[in-house]
């Protein structure tokens, strides 16, 4: 059995720009203890968890306290139920034990084998916690309380669907929770300063100004919806095409009022080829720094 002290910082600046080794990890002086002891139970999926582990550093967990997905570095995220009303926040309860070992398998079929060792090892955060329950309770919305895929934090991913809804989850819902995982940790993965925007893919475009639906293509933005363009917000959206689109629908013809990512490489959209350009960028650069083919995973079948 393995037992692992570790601090978890309180300033958001300790984990900007770190790679992820012990000794990063295990350096804190001061801030909130978790303790988590590997593996967990006795079942198949223990030891493929005790494995990524020891390969990769990051804990799958399947239980868990409060405080490991609730902490939000600033303030506490769990939704309050009182006298029938909930708060702002979200709600989980730890996998149930009989699916925990499917949400491990659907991890690695469609999340982790996308990636080497080394880039997991910089990607991951500490924690992947394995839910039964996810949901967002948003007290003045129509739909109060939502159930939701995934919820990040500063050094953790939650994943719903440690349930019976893993068993009877259609190749389309499937797709949709690949798509999301992946965006998903390579965004946070940008969000705590570990994944960098090529330099090279911020000068081809200008920033600053609100980008439109029917400037962005000529532009060479994918995103319009009357925001300003950034090169954050541009690097995240050329990621969450490429990932979750395959490469024939990016260039595939489309008609006038389409603004999803289909077709976005086709010169019906790309009019000046600054899409196709910065598209090739992001490609490259991944291979070349993480080794990862981002198109692969667009690509994926269910």
């Amino acid at each position: 059995m393995k037992k692992i002290n570790i601090l978890i910082y309180a300033i958001l600046g300790m984990f900007l720009g770190s790679a992820c080794n012990d000794e990063d990890r295990l350096s804190p002086t001061e801030g909130l203890e978790m303790t988590y002891t590997l593996p967990q139970g006795n079942h198949d999926y223990d030891t493929r968890i005790v494995d990524w582990n020891k390969r990769c550093g990051f804990f799958i967990l399947y239980e868990f306290e409060p405080k490991d997905i609730y902490w939000g570095q600033t303030s506490w995220q769990e939704a309050i139920e009182k006298d029938g009303e909930w708060s702002w926040g979200f709600i989980s309860e730890p996998a149930d034990q009989d699916y925990a070992g499917k949400q491990v398998e659907f991890l690695e079929d469609y999340l982790f084998k996308y990636y080497p060792d080394s880039t997991l090892q910089r990607f991951m955060p500490l924690k992947f916690l394995l839910c039964s329950k996810l949901q967002y309770s948003q007290p003045l919305a129509s739909v109060p309380i939502v159930d939701i895929p995934l919820f990040s934090s500063i050094d953790m991913i939650a994943m719903n669907y440690g349930n019976k809804e893993i068993d009877n989850m259609n190749e389309h819902a499937a797709s949709l929770l690949k798509d999301t995982l992946n965006v998903e940790l390579l965004w946070h993965a940008m969000d705590v300063g570990k994944l960098q925007i090529d330099e090279a893919f911020t000068q081809l475009s200008a920033y600053g100004d609100y980008v439109s639906n029917s400037t962005m293509y000529s532009l060479g933005f994918i995103n319009g919806n009357a925001q300003i363009a950034t090169p954050i917000t541009d690097f995240k959206y050329y990621i969450q095409a490429i990932v979750t689109t395959p490469f024939d629908v990016l260039n595939t013809e489309t008609g006038a009022g389409d603004y999803t990512y289909r077709g976005i490489l086709h010169p019906s959209k790309d009019v000046n080829n600054m899409i196709n350009r910065k598209y090739n960028l992001v490609i490259d650069y991944f291979k070349t720094m993480y080794n990862v083919d981002l198109q692969k995973i667009g690509n994926a079948v269910m």
